[in-house]
Order: C-alpha cells, then structure tokens, then sequence
C-alpha cells in the first residue's frame, strides 16, 4: 500500500480525469437531501434541485471529463433538511488529485469515495495521460447531448408496466405505481443505478368518465417539449393496454380520446400503443379454438375484431403498436418492442442523440445495438480516419478510445467503471 508521501510526490506529474460523480444519502439517514452544488476549484459546475431520501443517489457526469491536475479539487456541498425538523444543515465535501491518485494506486475500482454525515460523494476517474485526455471517445459529445433517454409509461395498475421496465432496460429497482395501487407521480423520475441510460416517466391509465388524468398527461407534454435541454425532453411514449380476452373491450372512453387527439397532443412526440399480456390470450384461444379454424388464423381474427380493429378505429391505421409478454418464450416480442420505438423515433424525426441512447439503454435488441452503433459509428469514425485527430497519438490510445466506445454502447452494469479502467486493458494491445 503506498504512503501518502509516495501518492503525493506521484500528483505533481498527473492529471486525472474525472468522468461521474455521485452523491448519495445512506439508507439509514433521516434527512432528505434538497440542493446540490458541484464546483471546480472555484468555478461552478452544476447546480441540481432535487429530493433525494434515504438510500437514493444523484449522478452527475462529465463529458469532457474533469481534469484534475496537482492543485485542483472538486468540491461538492448538499443542503439538508431533517425530517423531523424545519432545519436546514449544509455538508461539504471535497476531493484532490492526491485523494483519487492514492485509492487508484490501490487498483480499488478507479474511484474515490468520501463520506460526511450520511452524504457519500463518490467520484469515479480515468487514470490515462494529459495527451490521451485529448482524444475524447466518438460516443461522448452524443452522451453530452443526451445523457438518458426519456420515456413516459402510461396505463392502468396491473397492466405490467414494472414487468416491462424490468425486462427491456434489465433493470430489478424500478418500481412504477403498480406497487401503490391508483397512485401515479408523472414528474417522478424513475431510474436505476445498474442502468444509468434511461429515465422513466409514470402515468395512470385513462379511466371511464374520469378526464383528470387525460389533463395531467397533456400538461407534462406541453412542459416537456417546452424544456430547452435535449435531455429534459421526452423521446417516447409507451401507451400500455391490456389485451382483452373473453370478449373483453381494449379502450376505455379517455384512452379513445388521447388516440383521436393524439397529434395535437403529441405533435412530433412518437408514441408506441403496448398490447400486454399475449401470452393469456394465447391461452385462452387454445382452449376457446374453434374446430375448423387453425390457432393461427383465430389469433389474427381475434386480434382484428377486439384489438386492432378498435386502435385503428380511434387513432388511425398508421398507429404503431406492439403485442409482448415479459413471460418465458416471448423475448421476440420485447425485442420488437425497442425496434419499433426507435423506428417510431426516426419516423419522427427525434434528433439524433435519444435515439442512440435508447439503443444504448434498451438491454433486449442485440441487432438493435449493433444496427445503431454501426450506423452512426462509421459516421463518426470515417470522418476521424479522414482528419488529422488521430495524429499524435500512439495506436495504443486510439484503440482504447474505440474500446470504451464499445463498451459504452453495450451498457454493461459496471458501477465501478472497471471496464473503462482496469489494468486488463494493457494485455489488449
């Protein structure tokens, strides 16, 4: 384990560079975090207002990251309120080349983590070269235009939209009001530390003769496309019906409604309409099949008369939509799912950006990632190989620059950013 002499003597020559930071409240804390100031030596960063309660982090990234030379710091300070009390308790924290360079010595992740009262501030670093620092990755001006692509889940409590969230962005955190039956906050943010490339929007489902909610949609719409910010914007929208078996009816009166006002309310937003839970209407037509009809033949009769015949009818034939199952044997459908959103975002013209990263956060579509990444990677790479960015740099540089280009479109849960760091990078070369 080295010193703090030997770290110290070590910075003078260094620069890291830190790409995330996290600030996180322990589980145990009775305090509720309301304000956070990030700064650089003395120049602001960031400035977040946001709840954040017990066991809850906030993450915020750098792209390009922070350069941290020998008399640099970040300094991070959070606002506090206990909740029993009105009273408001300030916390500071800062961090040094010499903090991160002493941990990243100890090969411990790539990261520097300090803690006061509850508050954890946790800052992950690239340990390369002031020269590599350069020569940024092809995917980070993308993910500094859209950090998260943002999605609005609307639908009635047990249609599965948990179960949906869970399956495509490979995610077990996230829990959307099906769990608080008939109680839905549609400006939460839903998002998962083991995911860091989507953020959730929940919405209650539209109820007979109820028209509120029909309201509190269009007014979140109305604010998301007035936001300024890339990031803050929503980029799809997932309609979430149950499949009717039994004879059932698809559409209550508000859906019909939000499907035939759909362009006023959307505009330019790309909605998806989720057809839930095929596999029990697969079942019941085995049962219900009739004897001189083939299963197949029932299924799409079926389908026509009490599902796509009624979507049709109130939003149009061009309305997307899409049959899934989160269960055993319908993984096709949830790749189908992703496929058809970012179709439905190009169809739309969202910028460029969100679609990437949807792709990057949807963990079901392989074709998906590798259609996307190759699209807009050779983009990307054949204007590079036709510039002069590369020059300079030894081949040992570029090729990790296109190795966390890799691994950043392939989103693996890596909390500690091991992938992006780790010494086993050097036996690639």
């Amino acid at each position: 384990m080295p010193s703090d002499d030997s770290a110290s003597q070590d910075a003078p020559n260094s620069v890291l560079f830190v790409s995330t930071v996290d600030i996180s409240l322990a589980k145990v804390s009775h305090k509720t975090i309301e304000y956070i100031k990030l700064r650089k030596n003395n120049e602001p960063l960031r400035d977040v207002q946001k709840t954040i309660r017990a066991g809850g982090v906030h993450r915020e990234e750098f792209h390009p990251p922070l350069a941290l030379g020998p008399n640099d710091y970040i300094f991070v300070s959070v606002n506090c309120r206990r909740w029993w009390k009105r009273e408001v308790i300030s916390i500071s924290i800062d961090i040094n080349l010499r903090d991160i360079r002493y941990v990243c010595d100890e090969q411990l992740g790539r990261y520097y983590r300090k803690r006061e009262e509850n508050v954890e501030v946790t800052a992950y670093c690239q340990p390369v070269t002031a020269t590599f620092g350069q020569l940024p990755a092809t995917t980070a001006s993308i993910i500094e235009a859209c950090s998260q692509f943002r999605l609005l889940i609307i639908g009635n409590a047990g249609v599965g939209k948990s179960s949906l969230i869970h399956k495509v962005f490979g995610v077990d955190d996230v829990h959307t009001s099906e769990n608080i039956r008939g109680i839905a906050e549609i400006d939460r943010e839903f998002t998962s530390p083991t995911n860091e490339r989507f953020v959730v929007h929940d919405s209650l489902g539209f109820e007979a003769g109820d028209e509120r909610n029909l309201d509190i949609v269009k007014q979140f719409v109305a604010r998301r496309k007035a936001m300024p910010k890339l990031k803050d914007q929503l980029h799809a929208i997932w309609l979430c019906l149950e499949i009717p078996y039994c004879g059932g009816r698809l559409l209550e009166a508000g859906a019909e409604k939000f499907l035939q006002e759909r362009d006023t309310i959307l505009n330019d937003i790309p909605l998806v309409v989720v057809l839930t839970k095929v596999d029990q209407l697969d079942a019941q037509l085995e049962i219900d099949l009739p004897a001189n009809e083939t299963l197949d033949n029932y299924k799409s009769r079926y389908s026509n008369d009490h599902c796509i015949g009624p979507l049709h009818r109130a939003a149009g034939s061009d309305a997307t939509h899409v049959t899934v199952s989160v269960n055993d044997g319908y993984s096709e459908s949830l790749t189908n799912l992703v496929e058809a959103t970012i179709e439905n975002m190009a169809k739309y013209r969202v910028h460029e950006a969100p679609r990437f990263v949807a792709s990057i956060a949807q963990r079901v579509s392989i074709k998906e990632k590798i259609e996307l990444s190759i699209a807009i990677g050779k983009k990307e790479y054949w204007n590079i190989l036709t510039s002069t960015v590369f020059r300079g740099h030894t081949l040992q540089e570029c090729l990790h620059v296109i190795r966390m280009d890799v691994i950043t479109v392939w989103n693996f849960n890596d909390p500690d950013k091991v992938r992006f760091t780790s010494p086993i990078e050097l036996t690639m070369y």
